[in-house]
């Protein structure tokens, strides 16, 4: 990924790029983020993260990865979950008949997962089949070239395989109005991360790809608790808070009345709000 002129952003010890080439934000200069993510991205960037994956657990299986699911719409008899993690949604697969696999860089992380008897690859490339499916959630965000990844992922679905991809909705208008209440431009830059897509960025993107998004949904926006007064960025008890309410307001929507859920999490994405990106490619 190569860096082109547009509008420049600085924020957070970020500097950042509205690059023309590409057609979305990134970091510039682009760095080289393989090594932080083989070695350190647990350990140091995200040390809380298998815990946190255990508090959510219920969360993310009976609303997350349901959506995801419903998405998907059928079931795939193959699978390869990129940027597996803690292999949730391994698990979850592999319970539902799928054969699935998993590619994760962590080499602590990704031997854990082996020792459970998970076939986890550290890349893409030591992929020997090809998938139904190929699942990127919170991923590209995160790589130093995303239409690279893309390619390999492509060479490596059956005819009429689907990508899922998930990715934060970064410079979506609701962040824009909270950072302007809160006096805090571009809160959402992060180190961790060199992309950033909105909804109308990530189809011109996929469309760069050769792909094309056929259904899209996203997550409820949380940047309306800033815009309703609960400030989660200064406050680690209120973020706690606020994703504890987010949760159970998704639970008991997807027991009562989870196709009001569905439709509001399709009607998020249409008006290009929410806090991520949920989309099929193919």
């Amino acid at each position: 990924m190569t860096s082109h002129s547009g509008k420049s952003f600085s924020a957070n010890n970020v500097n950042a790029i509205d690059c023309v080439h590409c057609g979305f934000v990134h970091q510039d200069p682009i760095p080289n983020v393989a090594a932080r993510y083989r070695e350190q991205f647990y350990a140091i960037d995200k040390p809380n993260y298998l815990k946190e994956i255990q508090r959510d657990l219920e969360w993310l299986l009976n609303v997350q990865h349901r959506l995801e699911l419903v998405l998907i719409g059928t079931m795939p008899k193959t699978a390869l979950d990129v940027g597996c993690g803690s292999g949730v949604f391994l698990r979850l697969c592999k319970t539902m008949g799928c054969d699935v696999e998993g590619v994760e860089p962590d080499d602590s992380v990704r031997a854990g997962l082996q020792k459970e008897g998970l076939s986890v690859y550290a890349d893409v490339t030591e992929t020997g089949k090809r998938y139904d499916l190929i699942r990127l959630a919170w991923v590209m965000e995160h790589l130093s070239d995303p239409a690279e990844m893309i390619a390999q992922c492509r060479a490596r679905l059956s005819e009429g395989g689907k990508l899922l991809l998930v990715v934060p909705n970064d410079f979506s208008p609701p962040q824009g109005i909270a950072a302007r209440k809160l006096g805090k431009p571009l809160y959402w830059l992060h180190d961790t991360h060199v992309n950033y897509w909105n909804t109308k960025r990530f189809e011109i993107f996929l469309n760069k790809c050769d792909l094309r998004a056929v259904l899209m949904m996203a997550s409820f926006p949380m940047e309306w608790f800033l815009l309703m007064g609960q400030n989660y960025l200064s406050n680690p008890e209120v973020g706690e808070m606020v994703h504890a309410w987010r949760k159970e307001m998704e639970l008991t929507m997807m027991r009562e009345n989870p196709g009001a859920l569905i439709e509001q999490s399709l009607r998020f994405a249409h008006a290009g709000i929410g806090r991520d990106l949920f989309v099929v490619a193919e």
